[in-house]
């Protein structure tokens, strides 16, 4: 919601669950570098699965958890694409971003990589999807998990789309089809995938990452119903808050309870500060807004924690409200959570939507003021626009955030302004460190 995104890419597979078809035998598909192998069963998580550490919850209004299946784990020989790692052996143990090259549906058959970017712009490839003409791989943009993306094949006629989730630590591919007709944004958390079909957008469906056949199945509360799509972010391995897409409603659970607490809020709820105790919140306008501020995100969390937002009314030039050529698009913590960094797209032209230049303005938390720091040409993010709940991409240092202008893939030193370009084309799914 803190970010003037693009339209949501709502893609990812379809089929029909049955527990036959999920022995834990082909659960696992495990490529080894440079091929596809036979598939191996999948490890046993030393702790205990979601299914299993699920208890009855005991408030009043809850409802129970229903085992079900939701999707179909897939062997090797069903899958749709060949699925290739690479050696990055020269990069191991190194912080590097992590690229889809393209999401755009091929004509012919070919490939696309998913590839790894270090901090001087070094590019390189970690793995290959062959793919056969009129297709294409979709990412999905990470959330809590550091070690493993998940990615989706869709071909143009939307039939026998696949999710694949890749792991480069033990070079594993999991594959599986979803029940839904079409899914809406996945979280993918420490230990578990969660997803919700646009049929049904209370109904919300868990998947194991080290046992894609442990799954399960909860429903939010009846007072949902009225939200919009809700895009999950998980906090924690046991902890997932559900955020209304471009408004202002949330609902966080427990999954080891599963009593939601659902809110509709008096305010635009922005990104969550690095520590978990602080969101930040906007008010009237999203993009144009009246104030700027922090709340606890216990009031958000918690059903009896009122909401006492502190806030800061916005300075009369950053991006005012009959303003038809300035807008606050994005916004990012500081890693040591002292301040929040904020992007203002400015066009010249009041008959367009195209935007010319940027400005970085600073909120800083103790001082409750705002100044503007640097103007930028370009129509910049903090990231992929539609990823607005996936962590920013800071260096090891907390001095540089990587900033997205179109297929331009730059790093901002916040301290200086200096912009630096690092590649083009690719689509950012997150920072990890190569194993």
């Amino acid at each position: 919601m803190n970010r003037f995104h693009l339209e949501k890419l709502l893609f990812i597979s379809l089929s029909l669950a049955f527990a036959a078809a999920c022995a834990p035998e082909a659960g696992t598909v495990t490529p080894h570098k440079q091929s596809m192998s036979t598939p191996q069963p999948p490890e046993v998580s030393e702790s205990p699965t979601l299914a299993s550490s699920l208890s009855t919850p005991t408030q009043e209004g809850s409802t129970n958890p229903t085992p079900t299946l939701v999707a179909r784990v897939l062997d090797s020989d069903e899958l749709a694409v060949t699925i290739e790692f690479s050696d990055w052996e020269e990069h191991a143990n190194e912080q590097v971003l992590i690229l889809l090259s393209s999401e755009i549906t091929i004509d012919e058959a070919g490939e696309v990589t998913l590839d790894y970017l270090t901090w001087a712009g070094i590019r390189g490839t970690l793995v290959t999807f062959g793919l056969d003409a009129n297709s294409a791989i979709i990412g999905e943009g990470m959330t809590r998990n550091e070690d493993a993306f998940l990615v989706s094949y869709r071909p143009v006629s939307y039939s026998a789309r696949e999710s694949y989730l890749i792991d480069l630590a033990s070079h594993e591919v999991r594959a599986f089809k979803e029940t839904c007709d079409l899914p809406l944004p996945m979280g993918i958390g420490p230990e578990f995938i969660a997803f919700a079909c646009t049929e049904s957008k209370q109904t919300w469906h868990f998947i194991n990452l080290n046992d894609a056949t442990d799954q399960l199945t909860l429903e939010l509360p009846d007072s949902a119903k009225s939200y919009l799509f809700l895009e999950p972010l998980w906090l924690n391995r046991n902890e997932i808050i559900y955020v209304e897409a471009r408004n202002n409603s949330s609902c966080f659970v427990d999954v080891t309870i599963w009593d939601p607490v659902c809110k509709g809020l008096d305010f635009w709820l922005g990104p969550m500060s690095p520590d978990g105790s602080l969101f930040e919140i906007r008010t009237g306008s999203e993009i144009a807004p009246n104030e700027i501020g922090i709340i606890n995100s216990d009031c958000v969390t918690k059903s009896t924690v009122p909401c006492n937002p502190q806030l800061t009314k916005v300075p009369s030039d950053m991006a005012p409200v009959d303003s038809a050529t300035r807008a606050i698009t994005d916004s990012v913590w500081q890693p040591e959570g002292d301040a929040i960094y904020y992007i203002v797209q400015l066009n010249t032209d009041k008959m367009t939507i195209a935007k010319e230049r940027s400005e970085i303005w600073r909120f800083d938390l103790a001082a409750q003021s705002f100044e503007m720091l640097y103007n930028l040409p370009g129509e910049l993010y903090f990231g992929e626009p539609r990823f607005e709940l996936a962590p920013a991409s800071w260096s090891p240092d907390g001095k540089r955030v990587i900033v997205k202008d179109g297929p331009r893939i730059s790093k901002l030193n916040i301290e200086t302004g200096e912009l630096t370009l690092l590649t083009e084309g690719g689509v950012l799914l997150g920072t990890i460190t190569l194993p």
